[in-house]
């Protein structure tokens, strides 16, 4: 196993810090709908939902001036002659985010001007679950939970912790909290490696010796297509990731309070370390999961340009990245350009060039047959293959299409018999997935990636790829035609 963290600390925007656990502020903004005016709470310009970080979640259009008068990307940094802004990129968009700050200091011109002595630390989600290996999950508890008693007189009752730090050596750090975590790590780490006896543990110990790549002071606010909210009669339906940023804000404004004390400050940020850690898991499953973004966004929309046929053996000198398509895919996959075709040698119209198309669909056409062999001949016609589920590398590759069949009648896609294993199928009625990719730069950009000669060397150890290996049928051929 290798470990390997990657630290983006100039990520951070300091004019983009959500600080307020208020999502509306108390004006209202008079709207113009199909019924008449109606009013609608403002969002705050440092809450979750504030438009100037995030984006306008009400807007219907990607491109606007504050008035709305002047919309569209047509208009991008036009003036409006109405409200005197400029028309720019008002949408939500996966890029938009912003940062909960622990360090409560203050910037100028996006460098910190001044710290602040409540400012604390957080230990990231992965590093957590790397210290619970290491330490122990109830020890790394322990070790991070403060005392809520106090004395009679009003200072911390410390001696239920003081008990209990003698009692054995791997209690030593009993109750010290986060911050004295934070400023003590390297010694407590080392302390639970070396003397606790841990040492089997070493690569994750390696791996968490650098306390900044460990703690965080720094929370990304995600966009709202991460966590989106719906505005209803009764007020704003909230996804649940929302509802832990809130708390999380909350609990930093009440530590901001003249009237804190250090007792509740140090119960404070443990309830934000465990809502924050809540957080990163919510995160994460509305990332991964069976409703999440890639799912839901990304794998569980409609593609133009595809099509799926059921696969069969190639030809002989069918190279392994490359497959010989159906006619009728073919014509579908490549419609536009057809007609584009037929229309410039024709003279004919779009309009009578698509009838021709057409017409093709219907019965074998030798010239519509012959301008699609043409466009293979002439230019690289890159596709991207996939069998469903897409759980391992080898399940997406890019090819490229040789041949056109001739045969009206045979619907079936045929591939190279060296790719099977990776596509972890065979020819009892297999169905893949055929995705045209027309712009040139995303082909260089698949090709380098999925394409299946690169993958003929394991990426993992340098070695040739067993999954490439022949399968039974070609070594019992092999066997017999050398035997």
């Amino acid at each position: 196993m290798q470990i390997e963290r990657i630290h983006l600390p100039h990520l951070f925007n300091p004019d983009n810090i959500v600080d307020d656990p208020d999502i509306f502020t108390r004006e209202t903004l008079n709207l113009e709908t199909s019924d008449g005016h109606q009013e609608q709470k403002r969002f705050s310009d440092r809450g979750i939902f504030s438009k100037r970080i995030f984006g306008d979640m009400d807007s219907l259009e990607e491109y606007s001036c504050d008035c709305g008068k002047m919309t569209g990307k047509f208009y991008e940094n036009c003036m409006c002659d109405k409200c005197g802004t400029t028309v720019q990129f008002v949408g939500m968009s996966i890029d938009r985010y912003g940062w909960i700050d622990c360090s409560l200091a203050t910037y100028k011109n996006g460098v910190a001007e001044t710290t602040n002595p409540l400012g604390f630390h957080l230990i990231k989600y992965v590093s957590y679950m790397f210290l619970e290996k290491l330490i122990g999950k109830d020890k790394l508890r322990e070790i991070i939970h403060v005392t809520d008693k106090i004395t009679i007189s009003g200072n911390i009752d410390t001696s239920e912790t003081e008990e209990r730090r003698k009692m054995s050596p791997a209690d030593k750090y009993y109750g010290i909290g986060i911050e004295e975590f934070y400023k003590n790590y390297n010694e407590i780490l080392n302390y639970f490696y070396e003397v606790i006896g841990n040492k089997k543990e070493t690569e994750i110990y390696e791996s968490l010796k650098d306390r900044d790549t460990v703690f965080t002071d720094k929370i990304p606010v995600l966009s709202i297509v991460l966590r989106p909210a719906m505005r209803t009669a009764d007020g704003l339906k909230l996804d649940e990731i929302n509802i832990y940023y809130q708390a999380i804000l909350k609990n930093i404004k009440l530590m901001k309070a003249p009237t804190s004390i250090k007792l509740i400050n140090d119960t404070l940020i443990e309830d934000i370390q465990s809502q924050y850690f809540m957080l990163s898991e919510k995160i994460i499953d509305a990332i991964k999961s069976k409703e999440g973004l890639i799912r839901n966004q990304i794998c569980g929309t409609r593609i133009n340009f595809s099509a799926r046929n059921i696969i069969s053996p190639g030809s002989k000198d069918l190279k392994m990245d490359e497959i010989e398509v159906p006619y009728q895919t073919f014509l579908e996959l490549y419609k536009f350009e057809i007609i584009k075709i037929l229309s410039d040698i024709g003279g004919k119209s779009l309009k009578e060039a698509e009838q021709e198309w057409f017409e093709a669909t219907l019965n074998f056409d030798e010239k519509v047959w012959m301008i699609m062999t043409k466009i293979v001949k002439e230019n690289e016609v890159g596709c991207l293959l996939n069998r469903n589920p897409t759980i391992a590398v080898g399940s997406i590759l890019y090819v490229k299409i040789k041949e056109i069949k001739h045969d009206f009648a045979d619907s079936t896609m045929s591939v190279s018999n060296l790719v099977l294993s990776l596509l972890g199928g065979d020819y009892d009625g297999d169905v893949l997935n055929l995705i045209s990719v027309k712009d040139k730069t995303t082909r260089q950009l698949l090709k380098s990636v999925f394409s299946p000669i690169n993958l003929i060397i394991d990426p993992s150890n340098g070695d040739f790829n067993n999954s490439l290996n022949l399968e039974r049928d070609e070594v019992l051929g092999l066997n017999a035609l050398l035997s």
